[in-house]
């Protein structure tokens, strides 16, 4: 058996390979070369709109965390005393009889 795969590639190295074969040999691995750029073309775009959304995040969060200081801060801080209203004292009234 060794000696009938030895002998097979004796013969294969011994014929010149045409450019026909060499093509139809390497129409597999271009496919596959595409693909796998296409899915690094798309990796690549996902990647981007990725970074997009994670700074929007990080802006939301931001406008979040200043929302909640400032609700924070008006919860806190004391509020101005109210004004109350004082009646004037009434006039003494003349003692009646």
């Amino acid at each position: 058996m060794v000696g009938l795969v030895v002998a097979r590639l004796n013969d294969e190295a011994e014929r010149p390979v045409t450019s026909a074969e060499v093509q139809q040999q390497l129409k597999p691995m271009a496919l596959d070369i595409a693909l796998v750029r296409r899915s690094v073309e798309q990796f690549a775009a996902n990647l981007d709109q990725l970074a997009r959304k994670e700074e929007q995040m990080a802006q939301a969060i931001a406008a979040l965390q200043a929302a909640e200081q400032d609700i924070s801060q008006k919860i806190s801080a004391p509020s101005p005393p109210k004004a109350v209203h004082v009646p004037p004292p009434k006039p003494p009234q003349p003692a009646t009889q």
